[in-house]
């Protein structure tokens, strides 16, 4: 349709001008909220792919965080293990003996009893570091408070 016709149909040059003004109006209420939505669509996508990275950042800590946990598992299991075994071979010697004299009562030699105190005293050092361990992740470590004069330290030790 020509503007001549246009304008005809809109009743002169004011209806032409008013239609073109309403029309404009529109397709600029249109734009921005075209605009605004896109802005909206952005910034959606940019709070979407921060929560993905913080995600992925957590789950690296995590996995980290386990991958220690594992390998602490496993040294531990190796260390209890060490004390144990001497003190086991050590009862099963006992046990042997008390088998072969058919006594209740046998005597022990002071190597075999060695053994087993060096190795218990051992395992009880290691539980003590584990729970310890386990207080300091936890953030309640118990510190051992002790007085002390400090003019006799450095007299005993001179700089």
């Amino acid at each position: 349709m020509s503007y001549v016709k246009y304008i005809k149909a809109s009743k002169g040059w004011r209806g032409f001008l008013s239609s073109y003004s309403n029309s404009r109006q529109q397709e600029d209420t249109a734009t921005v909220t075209n605009e605004s939505l896109a802005g909206s669509e952005r910034q959606h996508k940019a709070q979407l792919s921060e929560l993905i990275n913080r995600h992925k950042d957590d789950t690296k800590r995590i996995y980290n965080k386990y991958d220690k946990q594992k390998e602490f598992i496993s040294i531990a299991a190796h260390e209890l293990r060490l004390p144990i075994t001497p003190i086991l071979g050590v009862v099963e010697l006992i046990k042997q003996e008390f088998e072969e004299t058919g006594e209740n009562e046998i005597t022990l030699k002071k190597e075999l009893f060695e053994i087993i105190l060096r190795n218990t005293t051992r395992l009880q050092k290691l539980a003590t570091d584990i729970l310890d361990v386990s207080r300091i992740t936890d953030q309640s470590p118990s510190l051992k408070k002790e007085h002390f004069t400090l003019s006799y330290n450095t007299k005993d030790h001179p700089c």
